[in-house]
């Protein structure tokens, strides 16, 4: 993990260890050889010292002393670091938890029992399946209605033409109108199987287990009398079958082999249907950055095409290739929307961001969040016929489009813009980014340990 990802193990790791699949793995495999280099040696080297080591005699009080005094020093550098680093402002439990308990020898089994904690709450989902919202609606529509919830993956704000970036990786979304963008959204994790349940239901950082405990949108809009999908990538979490949780009540769950199918299935659904809800999930931006087509090879060189030539930018360029590939296969969710001249929204935004680097990214193992990790695009695109029905929601749209918010207003504002009221006790009117106005909140995000939860600004 340090020669990887410049951190220690997590629970965060490991439950991605345990869910893994065949192309994340393969992928993981064929772009982590070079440690191969450092870790023979080091093997080499340890076998060694322990084979002479035990012809030598045995002297019980001298290791123990080594033991006791290696412990004092690491725990007694740490803490002069804490001091210097933070001047006390850190509590003693995320001092002890961040800087001890999450670095070797003790992070595995200090995260293996976070593990073990994370997975007792999938004990609270029948809890959950007894659960209803209450879902209605507050106004009888009688034209036909489409909305969608793209959820992309690993992509960073900074990396997008829409967003400044020096290059040209979202030209579609540049050109078409009836857009709207957020500049100030933060994700509530930077690992998926984190930062998605906080998007399709009302769990927070601090309330992660609610997601267990309530269903989510598609149960709303279920409720609501609407045609309920899920379209999700086999590799990412909703295609899951671990996480089929999240998708209850849905009317209909299609898995794609690819980000390419996604868009073909909701083509082939989006006529069926007078009022259709719908989930799509990418695998998008996924380290290690090779999905994409061959025709959007375009930042040369990069790992996939020129992986014997030397260059710093082989991972830089790859990864703008899948931003450049998920801002085409949006345009066509929004293209064909906009064929079917219907009152409709898609409201995109990644899971959490990237902070890539010379050798990959760094997110799946960092415990101290980098604002590249969590501050991502929010892009809301709207119909004429939306325009014309929910003007004033369109107005407060791009009112709030400066607002600093987080994962905590999309379960509130998807419900919103389809004017769906549930009941008060899960209703939080203000957090919605449609509405008059917004609460303002704490931002926070929980890190790959699966416990600790860091506020960011």
């Amino acid at each position: 993990m340090v020669l990887l990802f410049g951190n220690f193990i997590s629970s965060g790791n490991i439950e991605a260890v345990l869910m893994t699949n065949t192309t994340e793995a393969t992928g993981f495999i064929r772009n982590s050889l070079y440690t191969l280099w450092y870790i023979i040696p080091m093997l080499i080297l340890t076998i060694g010292i322990c084979y002479l080591h035990n012809k030598q005699p045995y002297n019980l009080k001298f290791t123990l002393f080594c033991a006791v005094a290696s412990l004092l020093i690491s725990i007694g550098f740490v803490a002069y670091k804490q001091y210097i680093h933070y001047n006390n402002e850190n509590t003693l439990l995320i001092f002890f938890r961040g800087r001890i308990l999450n670095r070797p020898p003790y992070n595995m089994f200090f995260q293996t029992r976070n593990l073990i904690h994370n997975r007792t709450l999938r004990k609270y989902i029948k809890e959950g399946d007894n659960m209803n919202f209450g879902a209605t609606r507050t106004d009888t529509i009688e034209q036909n209605e489409i909305y969608v919830l793209a959820i992309g993956e690993s992509m960073t704000y900074d990396n997008l033409s829409l967003t400044g970036y020096h290059r040209i990786t979202t030209p579609n979304l540049d050109t078409i109108s009836n857009l709207v963008l957020y500049e100030d959204y933060y994700a509530g994790a930077y690992l998926t199987h984190y930062s998605v349940p906080q998007i399709i239901t009302r769990a927070t950082a601090h309330t992660y287990d609610i997601s267990y405990k309530e269903k989510g949108l598609t149960s709303v809009f279920h409720e609501a009398e609407f045609h309920s999908v899920v379209i999700a990538n086999r590799d990412n979490t909703l295609g899951d079958k671990y996480c089929r949780y999240l998708n209850r009540d849905a009317d209909e769950i299609f898995i794609a082999k690819s980000d390419k199918e996604i868009t073909t299935i909701f083509d082939s659904i989006s006529t069926k249907h007078k009022k259709l809800f719908c989930i799509l999930h990418f695998w998008g931006c996924h380290g290690f950055y090779n999905n994409y087509e061959p025709e959007f090879d375009i930042f040369r060189p990069n790992i996939n095409s020129d992986p014997n030539v030397k260059s710093d930018s082989l991972y830089y360029n790859a990864y703008d290739n899948t931003i450049l590939y998920q801002d085409y296969l949006l345009s066509c969710i929004i293209n064909q929307i906009n064929t079917l001249n219907t009152i409709s929204t898609l409201v995109f935004l990644p899971d959490h961001g990237e902070s890539v680097t010379e050798t990959g990214g760094l997110h799946a193992g960092n415990c101290i969040p980098e604002r590249k990790e969590y501050h991502v695009p929010l892009v809301i695109w709207y119909s004429n016929e939306y325009k014309n029905k929910f003007h004033q929601k369109i107005e407060n749209l791009y009112k709030h489009s400066k607002e600093p918010i987080n994962s905590d207003n999309i379960f509130y504002s998807v419900c919103d813009e389809a004017e769906i009221q549930i009941k008060s006790e899960y209703q939080l009117a203000n957090y919605s980014i449609f509405s008059d106005s917004i609460q303002p909140h704490k931002r926070y995000v929980i890190v790959p340990d699966g416990v600790s939860v860091v506020e960011v600004k």
